[in-house]
């Protein structure tokens, strides 16, 4: 998407007194105690397209040629890639929103005790199960802190190429999303799912142009830069270095037969894009009391015409970070189990809530009404009293909890450490954890230096 002029892209980085570290694509990047590092990049875009070792090369011609049939069964479609893990998914992104998605959900985060086999008591339990979704303000800090300083593109050379460039940062995907909020929505999918995609994608053209430059007139050239999140992208293929070869894509829409009403049909895509073209594949089904019906056996999804393009390389580019900096994957279980105390507490205190009356009797309790407007006529040796509960074990549950919440910052601290490659900051308690800012800070230029190449990655094509 490159075109004639020179593009810098800047990045500011938040540091802090950790030394000179190295970022994952090897560039050093110096840090100084309390101050910003303002990081800038030069690219001749007369270089392009970018330098690729002969078999990279030979690797995208072999994925460009995929032989994709005129149709494919449905069953093998919705076999996913080993990593893609659709459960997975879900819980990551219900822990970090809560609200109406974890609710939906929530029969399942909540554990299983023996009473719950009475299912007014497990009913009981799910009322008093209300999630706050402490990770979720952790992980937004984690973008917030890497992001202090928005990434830009600055252009230089001829005015009209520089104008589409800067144009980026005010609406880089076409509907007025800036470049910006683009690149913080990939660092919050990458924190919460470990990868997520920029995607390159060009104006539909009406007609065919007579050459490049009535191409550039038209605005055809203009390319957008677009976002594909981790469960958008269900499977791909990667060479022996790890490039990606092609992805896929699934997508799926709700229909119904009438302007109004319920929708009656899921129509599923699935889009097959390679370095030379891409093409999609249809298959639907109803939707029956709401939910859809299985798959008729042997069905297959039909293939629409391949859509070529003319980038010369893969138009999606990958954001990806170890799988021991996977923030959300540290996070998960002990959210899980912070959920499940908090509701512990609060169903205890909602049961012990009122006292329970005891009465000693010999009479028939059949025949024994209490009422705030009666009162029962006592013979010698009954007696009355109200039995409460003695509350000891609800500071234990407290301090758990407190402990847990603390053990959400170490699970942080822990990712930072294994950032920085080096066991020195020891074990803190509560909020002190980002006091660490040296090892915070080479989390975060680890985040960012993956979400810097990947952006100059899409330029650079």
């Amino acid at each position: 998407m490159a075109r004639r002029s020179q593009i810098e892209t800047s990045w500011l980085y938040s540091a802090g007194a950790n030394p000179t570290t190295r970022p994952a694509n090897g560039r050093a990047a110096s840090f100084s105690p309390g101050k910003s590092c303002a990081m800038m990049f030069t690219f001749p875009l007369r270089l392009i397209p970018m330098n690729r070792n002969l078999l990279a090369v030979l690797a995208m011609s072999v994925a460009a040629n995929l032989g994709l049939p005129a149709s494919i069964p449905v069953a093998d479609l919705l076999a996913t890639h080993p990593e893609c893990v659709a459960a997975q998914f879900r819980q990551h992104q219900d822990l970090y929103e809560g609200g109406a998605a974890f609710e939906s959900h929530k029969e399942k985060y909540l554990r299983w005790r023996a009473l719950d086999a009475d299912p007014g008591y497990r009913k009981a339990r799910l009322a008093c199960a209300n999630y706050t979704p402490h990770a979720a303000g952790a992980i937004d800090w984690l973008v917030a802190a890497a992001h202090q300083a928005e990434p830009a593109i600055l252009a230089r050379g001829d005015e009209a190429a520089s104008s589409y460039w800067h144009g980026l940062n005010t609406n880089a995907d076409g509907s007025g999303r800036d470049l910006s909020a683009l690149a913080r929505s990939r660092l919050l999918q990458v924190m919460l799912h470990r990868r997520s995609y920029f995607g390159i994608t060009f104006p539909p053209t009406v007609e065919a142009a007579a050459d490049r430059s009535a191409q550039r007139k038209a605005g055809s050239l203009d390319a957008r830069i677009t976002a594909l999140d981790a469960c958008d992208v269900d499977d791909w293929a990667e060479d022996e270095f790890g490039n990606l070869q092609w992805v896929r894509v699934h997508s799926i829409r709700l229909g119904r037969t009438a302007p109004y009403g319920p929708p009656t049909a899921e129509a599923h895509r699935w889009t097959f894009i390679t370095p030379d073209y891409t093409r999609s594949y249809s298959a639907s089904r109803k939707i029956v009391d709401g939910k859809p019906v299985d798959w008729p056996k042997g069905i297959l999804a039909g293939g629409a015409a391949e859509l070529p393009h003319s980038l010369g390389a893969l138009p999606i580019v990958r954001v990806e970070v170890p799988r021991g900096l996977w923030i959300m994957h540290r996070l998960a279980p002990v959210a899980l189990a912070l959920f499940n105390r908090e509701a512990s507490l609060e169903f205890s205190l909602d049961a012990s809530a009122y006292a329970i009356p005891v009465i000693n009797t010999k009479r028939d309790l059949n025949k024994i009404v209490l009422s705030e407007l009666q009162m029962i006529k006592l013979d010698e040796g009954e007696s009355t009293s109200f039995l409460e509960s003695q509350g000891r074990h609800f500071e234990h549950l407290a301090n758990r909890i407190k402990v847990q919440k603390e053990d959400l910052f170490l699970a942080i601290q822990a990712a930072a450490l294994q950032a920085a490659a080096k066991d020195e900051h020891g074990r803190q308690s509560g909020v002190a954890k980002f006091r660490d800012f040296g090892a915070i800070t080479t989390l975060l230029s680890a985040f960012a230096a993956a979400e810097r190449d990947a952006l100059e990655s899409v330029i650079w094509k």
